[in-house]
């Protein structure tokens, strides 16, 4: 009996220290494991600029121009910026402007209504869609206003944009650059203006970009110079370019 009395008291203590290691040492809050609140609140206020709020997870209402990381981000009202405005530079992300519109490029040379792009070339970008939005340039005296610059995202969509862009010369709605493939461009409203007589104003511009579809747009471009065109592509393969209504007016060489 004895014995066993002891076996027990020694098995009672070793079960005690178990259980004193694991509230001890187990951390609160796992290195490497963010908590839900701070991943939301990083992908929500990418610059700090404090005007994104949270409805839910990866869930977001926006209010101004801002940078913004994954997730769902929706426009409660009109938002405009000297320069670019929203600037997306990760993957899955969507921008819904829910029709209302984004002022870009009204104090500065050039900017981009939507910057779709990241410096870091080593990171693939996939699954941004940008949709409903009303893209409007707001300066009309410099070269080189893009509505949307998209660079190098794939599986992507674009779609239900109405996007002007007004300056001098060389402006382009809708830049699709390096390395897009896979993504839609369809049901866009684009109108690209220009004011000076060197032309080169582009609808939809694409270069290096494969497998993609821009269908069922409308384009309209023109200027007071010449080599206005409504989509042009150039090393590229495997694009599908259907069922498009493009206008272009201008001195000579239109397209």
């Amino acid at each position: 009996n004895q014995m066993k009395k002891e076996i027990v008291i020694e098995f009672a203590l070793v079960f005690f220290f178990i259980i004193v290691e694991v509230i001890l040492f187990i951390p609160k809050n796992p290195t490497g494991f963010a908590t839900i609140e701070s991943t939301v609140q990083a992908n929500c206020n990418a610059s700090g600029s404090g005007c994104c709020d949270v409805l839910g997870a990866r869930t977001y209402t926006l209010t101004c121009c801002d940078n913004i990381g994954s997730g769902t981000f929706t426009l409660t009202q009109d938002v405009s910026s000297a320069g670019s405005c929203v600037n997306m530079t990760s993957s899955n992300a969507t921008l819904n402007c829910n029709g209302f519109t984004i002022n870009y490029a009204t104090g500065a040379p050039t900017g981009a209504g939507v910057n779709v792009s990241t410096s870091d070339l080593t990171i693939e970008m996939n699954n941004i869609t940008i949709q409903n939005c009303i893209i409007n340039a707001g300066s009309n005296t410099s070269a080189s206003q893009y509505g949307i610059w998209f660079n190098r995202p794939q599986h992507s969509n674009v779609s239900n944009n109405t996007i002007t862009t007004g300056g001098t010369y060389d402006n382009i709605g809708l830049y699709i650059r390096q390395g897009v493939g896979y993504t839609n461009f369809t049901v866009n409203t684009i109108t690209t203006v220009g004011t000076n007589a060197v032309g080169g104003n582009i609808g939809i511009y694409g270069i290096s970009s494969a497998h993609n579809r821009i269908a069922n747009n409308t384009v309209r471009t023109r200027g007071i110079g010449e080599n206005n065109t409504g989509i042009y592509l150039e090393e590229g393969s495997n694009n599908t370019v259907q069922l498009n209504n493009i206008t272009t007016n201008g001195t000579s060489f239109n397209h």
